[in-house]
């Protein structure tokens, strides 16, 4: 299940118990989600609802809060731009108790202008917008939430009123994790918020790991390379002056790192008797390496 799927639905069994707060949120649904039609029978706005369970939250507020019996049909999809759904017919009678009648009742300016919910609830419009408008990334992908709003007013208003980033064309996009997580809460998305903070957490064990995994792949190679080049200068030094060309400092060293190809300088450093540092294993590689110099032009 996606995360928006997930939050929609988490939105739409969420119980609301006052009457004035169902309304709040049915309107934010309705504004976000409705249609103008000019219907035969008269004027109605048509709201399309993605999941069965937001489409039942709506048409129950309906009936209870409004003693309304609005139309609920299934809508089919013709293709993946137009996939399927529920259409939930209002009519003007509902709009009104909803607050949301065009003044001159022929659709002409819907939606109608933004103004102040009853009861100052924000969050609840805001929720009833998610649930049909409103999509949440997952959790593996960069974080980016949306709110496709009717019209660049409206998302301007909601923008301001909830402290988001100013919309683009209608469109109120969040990337920020903080203010997701903030909003999820301020909502009652308890059961995505989770979702979408152990997803985050994970992904950014998972990145860790990659990041150590090729560190210690990068420092390998350079570990590999260093050891053939240290191990050419020693075999080259033995073939022509022989072991004896080695200080006595140096030569339980050379011993050692052909012996131990793999060895890092903190291991090579641990065989030495007395043990050294990783300092002093660099600073006796680099004689070693002085030491077969002289030697390039013996090959010629």
């Amino acid at each position: 299940m996606t995360l928006t799927r997930m939050l929609r639905e988490e939105l739409a069994h969420i119980a609301i118990p006052d009457r004035a707060s169902r309304i709040e949120q049915a309107a934010g649904m309705v504004r976000f989600g409705g249609r103008w039609h000019n219907r035969t029978q008269g004027p109605e706005v048509v709201v399309r609802c993605a999941y069965g369970a937001v489409a039942r939250r709506l048409r129950q507020c309906l009936v209870d809060d409004l003693g309304s019996r609005p139309d609920i049909s299934r809508h089919m999809g013709t293709n993946l731009a137009h996939s399927g759904g529920w259409l939930v017919s209002v009519g003007l009678d509902e709009l009104t108790g909803l607050g949301l009648c065009p003044v001159n009742r022929q659709g002409g300016s819907w939606p109608p202008p933004p103004n102040e919910p009853p009861g100052q609830h924000i969050d609840l419009l805001v929720s009833g917008a998610i649930m049909v408008a409103g999509s949440l990334s997952a959790p593996h992908a960069p974080v980016h939430f949306e709110l496709n709003a009717p019209n660049h007013e409206t998302a301007q208003w909601v923008s301001g009123k909830m402290h988001w980033p100013s919309p683009i064309d209608g469109r109120i996009v969040i990337k920020n994790s903080t203010l997701v997580e903030g909003l999820l809460k301020k909502i009652g998305g308890e059961n995505t918020l989770m979702t979408f903070q152990s997803g985050r957490q994970l992904l950014a064990l998972r990145k860790t790991a990659n990041r150590t995994a090729n560190a210690d792949r990068a420092n390998l190679a350079r570990t590999t390379a260093a050891a053939a080049k240290q191990i050419e200068a020693i075999e080259k030094i033995v073939e022509f002056e022989g072991w004896g060309a080695f200080p006595d400092t140096l030569r339980p060293l050379a011993l050692a790192r052909v012996a131990s190809p793999e060895a890092s300088l903190a291991e090579l450093g641990a065989l030495m008797i007395p043990p050294v540092d990783k300092a002093t294993i660099h600073r006796r590689l680099k004689r070693i390496l002085d030491l077969a110099v002289p030697l390039d032009g013996e090959n010629n």
